[in-house]
């Protein structure tokens, strides 16, 4: 199930794990928001709120395993997918492609988490099982070269779990966003075993994981709350189940969106920006009490 810390009081996060275990779900899945550890080039923040190892280790004291997804980008609704508005003021730096002003900050990035990666990862006793490269990036390219630095950067720094991506269940964007041996995972909503053939139609050899199963949807500001019937999020997880494939909960819990991090989507060349409550109709609400949805599951 997906849970941010960047999205929840650190008062409260012992509370809503445990409230995920006693779903039945045996895995926290959270993304790292680099804006929030980075809010100045070279400074970096991982106390308080903002850090994460604790968060993992709570997990881990509960009996969790835990996903992380560190992006460098990670969309999730949040101000510029998580890169530091800082970026936007480099001379001839382009986003999330190799580009060598971009990639010298990411490397700084990565470098700054990747000793907590190393000592919480599940080969040195930690709970971290699997870690994700950048998200969901064949919908937006295809520069594969990047995907193999990313690759490269957490296998030099001694990361051994497995390593995987995450996107739309379509043919074209699974191809733009994989890398060979890189474990590939799908992201929707209803039908998982119809759309997982998708997957299996392009590997024969890898199990069939939902990373993102759709349980709810982001709220705009002048839009009416997106909600996702609670029969249809159950048949989901049963098909899920029934089928013996995995599945991770997006979200399970969404809480909120602090400062001005609610991020913003643009469609029909509208721009569309998000709430301040990241709720997702999710199955703990914002407040961390379960829904109906929560006891269905």
């Amino acid at each position: 199930g997906a849970m941010h810390y960047f999205r929840i009081h650190p008062d409260y996060w012992r509370d809503r794990i445990v409230k995920l275990r006693q779903c039945g779900l045996n895995t926290l899945e959270t993304y790292f928001a680099w804006n929030l550890h980075e809010p100045r080039e070279g400074e970096f923040n991982f106390s308080g709120g903002a850090d994460f190892a604790r968060y993992l280790e709570i997990a881990q004291e509960e009996g969790l395993k835990v996903i992380v997804r560190p992006g460098p980008y990670i969309c999730s609704e949040w101000d510029l997918g998580g890169l530091p508005a800082w970026l936007l003021a480099k001379p001839g730096l382009r986003l999330r492609c190799s580009n060598p002003p971009y990639l010298e900050a990411v490397d700084r990035y990565l470098d700054a988490i990747m000793p907590a990666l190393r000592r919480l990862q599940h080969t040195a006793g930690g709970p971290i099982i699997a870690i994700q490269l950048e998200n969901e990036y064949g919908c937006h390219g295809s520069d594969s070269a990047y995907l193999r630095h990313l690759q490269e950067k957490y296998l030099e720094g001694g990361i051994t779990v497995p390593l995987f991506t995450s996107d739309a269940a379509d043919t074209t964007i699974l191809r733009r966003g994989s890398l060979p041996g890189v474990f590939p995972t799908a992201n929707f909503r209803n039908h998982p075993e119809r759309q997982l053939k998708t997957v299996r139609e392009l590997w024969d050899d890898v199990p069939l994981f939902v990373m993102e199963l759709w349980c709810g949807g982001p709220h705009h500001w002048g839009r009416l709350y997106p909600e996702h019937a609670t029969e249809a999020v159950a048949e989901d997880v049963r098909e899920v189940l029934e089928n013996g494939h995995h599945m991770n909960l997006y979200m399970f819990h969404g809480g909120s969106n602090p400062g001005f991090m609610n991020g913003a989507n643009l469609a029909q060349d509208e721009y569309i920006g998000m709430l301040s409550t990241y709720d997702v109709d999710a199955p703990l609400s914002e407040e961390g009490d379960p829904t109906p949805t929560y006891f269905a599951i």
